[in-house]
């Protein structure tokens, strides 16, 4: 299973890879198991739709021209931008950009080729440059505002088509709600947002929405095995040089302690304190006017870094730390005599100045370091964080609109909706999680299709580039994928809509990857191809099992007629290639953590289910597992 789940996850993440200004919703999602008292019945959304068709509003005159007018706006602000930038810069730019061939458009009188225009702004959604940044993301949008509202006024059917898209929504709503299927969710969201581009109706569309738009993706991460991978042993030796009293020191110390992370209660975002305990034991040596003093101290310290994590940024604070300072006083050396007795007297007096000062001095020093360590580890995650999932999703216009961090006592959570305006997301909260786990993850069939629209709808993938996406991720290559003189090159261009799906079933999986074009050598199909594997799921002692029901399903989307003979040999091909992409059975044995987190040991599978479209895993930490989980196996 893991390594079915590595090659989903690359599939899914991987190609997607190339600041943040995405939207996020403000309020929280339903909780599991709480049932929102807004929403509507069923029934209730049919009568509503019923209603809504007697209620269709002509556009007005003026609709495309006000958009083209916010499209124009936001080009002159993108021209500015671009004109700080340097006349090297801005010209590479409108030359990727088509400039002059997008003003020559918006500039016709007749109005543009809105087939031109599209391609235009299919620009804007590639991994090129800083596509991501507002000033790009805004053209962008009002683009794509703009040819809506072009294809809308230039519908002379538009009340008739609102009429046939209510008939449509009010036959498929109960069909969904007795039977959610994939098909069904796709008919329902590009209804949807046909209505909302249309200008129809934005009442029954956000009904709806509120029925079937929960988050489709629930995760989270237990405090401890945080703590574990994030915490560790310190034992640190460091020069000393301070000046307390008019007294230079000089000498080393030793930092002992452990870090550990502590989970705050937030429900908006991740609050968490990365905290340092230990004690610095150092030996001092102190030149004051021709008078040495020896010195031992004792600091005991507490620090703490507070640490944010929101879905549009990681941010740490800045540290503080309490100590305090005991020291002991093993010798004063001085010229003569009376010389050491003044300052032995005068070192009594000021000693507990002297700890206080010390003890403040330490607190600066082991905060700033604190400091300069965050600086080094956050860089990192975010860096991972804003490259791999912001910048790409950003960039194709899919950020999640609902997404939220929380932490309590216990664990850190992530709730996310992936669903954009033509597509549905859960129509139900996720169930519940039984027993004790680290981790838990509770992901329903329609994230699976829309994160894949949002990474790699419309992508090409080639043998060469997923022989490397392989080989990065640890997962052996099949023989029947790896690369040779002797093998004509192939290459897949995904569907833009949900490109990979995923069914998840009384206690099965069933997934999907569609491709729209293939390229086998000199032989080029422009046809829907969907290939798919049945797995049943199982959970065994050590953890689970998939098994693979029947072979790999090849086939063309909606063909009529007989194939022709290029459409036989690419079908042949990616049935060879999907074969060993999807094999007979995949074993889990627990999951190895990486990197920092590898001192934790594995994590033993505790949960596994599939209920009304959810899949549920939970995991616990192999060392605190029980023997026999008593949990029972999956038919």
């Amino acid at each position: 299973m893991r390594c079915n789940t590595r090659i989903a996850v690359a599939f899914i993440f991987c190609l997607g890879y190339g600041f943040l200004d995405g939207a996020v919703g403000a309020a929280p999602p339903v909780a599991p198991g709480q049932k929102d008292a807004s929403e509507l019945s069923t029934a209730s959304l049919v009568e509503l739709a019923q209603a809504a068709k007697a209620e269709f509003r002509p556009l007005a005159a003026d609709h495309a021209s006000r958009a083209k007018t916010q499209l124009q706006r936001k080009i002159e602000r993108l021209d500015r931008a671009l004109q700080r930038s340097g006349a090297e810069n801005a010209r590479r730019w409108k030359e990727y950009l088509q400039w002059d061939d997008m003003r020559a458009e918006l500039a016709k009188d007749e109005g543009p080729d809105t087939r031109q225009l599209g391609a235009i702004a299919s620009k804007y959604y590639q991994e090129y440059g800083s596509l991501e940044l507002p000033v790009f993301t805004q053209v962008r949008d009002e683009l794509h505002a703009y040819l809506t509202a072009l294809a809308v006024t230039g519908d002379a059917q538009l009340a008739e088509n609102y009429q046939r898209h209510l008939d449509t929504l009010i036959e498929k709503l109960p069909q969904y709600d007795a039977s959610p299927t994939t098909s069904l969710r796709q008919q329902i969201g590009q209804l949807l947002g046909w209505l909302e581009g249309a200008q129809q109706s934005p009442g029954l569309v956000s009904a709806v929405r509120q029925r079937h738009w929960k988050p489709n993706l629930y995760a989270e991460v237990s405090e401890r095995l945080v703590s574990q991978g994030m915490g560790e042993a310190i034992c640190r030796e460091s020069d000393v040089e301070d000046c307390i009293l008019g007294t230079a020191m000089f000498g080393r110390a030793l930092l002992t302690g452990q870090t550990h992370v502590r989970f705050l209660d937030d429900s908006n975002a991740a609050h968490l304190q990365i905290v340092l305990t230990g004690t610095v034991n150092s030996t001092n040596v102190g030149y004051n006017r021709g008078v040495q003093i020896f010195s031992r101290g004792v600091t005991d310290v507490e620090a703490i870094l507070p640490v944010s994590l929101t879905p549009t940024r990681f941010t740490a604070d800045k540290a503080t730390a309490c100590c305090t300072t005991n020291s002991t006083i093993d010798d004063i050396a001085a010229k003569r005599r009376i010389i050491e007795r003044i300052a032995w007297k005068k070192a009594r007096r000021s000693k507990w100045q002297a700890e206080q000062i010390g003890s403040a001095h330490a607190e600066e020093r082991i905060a700033t370091t604190m400091d300069g360590q965050a600086v080094q580890v956050l860089a990192e995650a975010r860096e991972n964080y804003e490259n791999k999932f912001c910048r790409p999703l950003l960039r194709r216009g899919e950020f999640p609109q609902d997404m939220r961090f929380e932490t309590d006592k216990g664990f850190l959570r992530v709730v996310w909706r992936q669903a954009g305006a033509m597509q549905l997301a859960a129509p139900t909260v996720p169930p519940a999680v039984a027993g004790k786990h680290d981790v838990a993850v509770r992901v329903h069939e329609s994230m699976v299709g829309n994160f894949s629209r949002a990474m790699i709808g419309g992508l090409t993938l080639t043998d060469k580039k997923l022989v490397e996406m392989l080989e990065k991720n640890k997962i052996e290559v099949p023989d029947a994928l790896k690369l040779s003189d002797d093998k004509e090159p192939w290459a897949i261009t995904f569907t833009a809509n949900d490109p990979v799906n995923a069914v998840f079933t009384d206690n099965t999986l069933r997934f999907a990857i569609r491709g729209r074009r293939f390229k086998l050598g000199d032989r080029v199909v422009s046809k829907t191809l969907e290939m798919s594997a049945v797995y049943s799921l199982q959970k065994t002692p050590d953890g689970a099992r998939l098994v693979r029901q029947g072979d790999v399903s090849v086939d063309y989307v909606d063909q009529r007629g007989q194939l022709s003979s290029e459409q036989v040999v690419v079908r042949t091909v990616m049935r060879e290639k999907f074969d060993a992409l999807f094999r007979p059975e995949f074993d889990t044995k627990g999951i190895a953590l990486p990197g920092r987190w590898k001192k934790a040991g594995k994590l033993h599978l505790e949960h596994l289910a599939t209920q009304d479209g959810w899949l549920s895993l939970a995991w616990l930490q192999a060392a605190l597992a029980p023997a026999d989980t008593g949990l029972a196996r999956a038919d």
